[in-house]
């Protein structure tokens, strides 16, 4: 029986939710009682990661605040400027700088 390689999660939060015409970021609208953003790091613990790092638009706004609520061991990494998926991703190298195994990419506002 071979071992799985470590695993660590990103979970893409920086969306506004202006096409949602709302002043609400989208990661903490609700769903079933739960933010969405809660909603994707409660998926990412079910893969027993080594890390969960959530990618935010503003590190001090109310997305941070809520992953540091939800998810006390989460890194929180800032996406300062807005140039798609990707370079959200790219926002975590960072915290991934001394990861070893495989990155798996969860979005917050479709966690399901």
């Amino acid at each position: 029986m071979s071992e799985l390689n470590p695993i660590s999660a990103i979970i893409l939060a920086a969306g506004d939710g202006t096409r949602m015409k709302s002043m609400r970021p989208k990661p903490l609208h609700e769903v079933g009682g739960q933010s969405l953003l809660v909603h994707a790091l409660r998926t990412a613990e079910t893969l027993a990661p080594e890390s969960v790092t959530v990618v935010v638009s503003d590190a001090g706004g109310a997305v941070a605040q809520a992953a540091a609520a939800a998810a006390p061991g989460a890194g929180i990494e800032e996406q300062s400027e807005r140039r798609g998926t990707g370079h959200a991703a790219l926002s975590a190298r960072g915290a991934l700088a001394h990861a070893m195994g495989d990155a798996v990419i969860l979005y917050a506002d479709t966690p399901f």
